[in-house]
């Protein structure tokens, strides 16, 4: 079998939930396949043994949720002495301030921070159980994490593209849930076809521009982008909990209410997440159709304010 790495890398996985869950799994198997990694797991609600072989690993690998990113990166860290290189599987912004998770670890670990990098694209808990073809983007400023993070996964079952543009990518993954969100508000609303479809076109395009101003890379949000295209579809296709949390908005349930039921998705609602962080991407009211997703989950706007402003009465 191939030695993928000459040197054994230490890998601790932090969170728990269906996607650690199936990147553990993953990794695992990478091992059986001759890749050279010590794995470690930590449940960051149980704690456990291996807390120890976290802090010492050279690699981090988060799957939580991303509204709990920034304590425990600082919980990490605090703990922390050594550098250390983190692959991050989350997709939202930090709801209460915006920020990218890559910009969270460079103020949690300073100069302790060897290497960041993103997983972003079509990756799922149950494509990662099936054993599916994969198409994945890993992001990084510095191309070195192409070799690290790449040697993390199996080629067999995972196709990996690197981009540099780190900014696009993270705001590309965030965004998708944004959009299935609101896909899934139409939806539950009864929205017909077409209107579905208008309403996905102004929201890929205001969210691209937003990025862009942001520091993304325009080729990031082109269709000849794979991880934009993956998530555009995805938002579109796939049950996510970003979707079906949208899906009972969408069907008048209030956002509490809506979060009560979707009690039972273990990742959390990084759609509702990153609704909520776009006020403070703007420090001002989102553009144009974003401004309804966004004033919707904060209660500044009702339902039927909302698919008011997003169709008038052509829906």
């Amino acid at each position: 079998m191939t030695q993928l790495v000459a040197e054994t890398l230490k890998v601790a996985l932090v969170g728990a939930g269906s996607l650690g869950s199936a990147l553990l799994a993953h990794l695992e198997g990478a091992v059986q396949d001759g890749a050279s990694l010590s794995i470690a797991a930590w449940d960051v609600d149980q704690g456990g043994s291996d807390a120890v072989a976290v802090r010492e690993a050279d690699c981090w690998i988060l799957a939580v949720e991303s509204g709990a990113t920034c304590d425990i990166l600082e919980a990490l860290a605090a703990e922390r002495r050594s550098p250390v290189r983190i692959l991050n599987a989350g997709k939202a912004l930090d709801p209460g301030s915006g920020r990218r998770s890559s910009v969270l670890a460079a103020e949690a670990l300073g100069d302790r921070l060897e290497g960041y990098a993103v997983l972003a694209g079509a990756i799922r808990a149950e494509g990662l159980r099936r054993g599916s073809r994969l198409h994945a983007t890993i992001a990084s400023r510095s191309r070195d994490a192409d070799r690290w993070a790449r040697a993390l996964f199996r080629p067999q079952y995972i196709d990996l593209e690197f981009s540099a543009d780190l900014i696009g990518v993270e705001f590309a993954s965030a965004f998708g849930t944004v959009l299935a969100l609101a896909a899934g508000i139409a939806k539950g609303a009864g929205v017909g076809a077409c209107a579905q479809a208008r309403l996905m076109t102004s929201l890929l395009c205001e969210l691209a521009d937003l990025a862009i101003s942001l520091g993304a890379d325009t080729d990031t949000f082109s269709l000849r982008s794979r991880v934009w295209t993956a998530e555009v579809c995805l938002s579109g296709t796939a049950a996510t909990p970003s979707r079906e949390f949208g899906v009972l908005l969408g069907r008048g349930f209030s956002v509490d209410e809506a979060l009560a039921a979707s009690s039972h998705w273990d990742s959390g609602i990084e759609g509702y997440q990153t609704a909520c962080a776009l006020g403070r991407l703007m420090d001002a009211r989102p553009p144009g159709k974003l401004c309804g997703v966004f004033e919707l989950v904060v209660g500044a706007r009702t339902l039927v304010e909302t698919l008011d402003g997003w169709f008038g009465g052509a829906r």
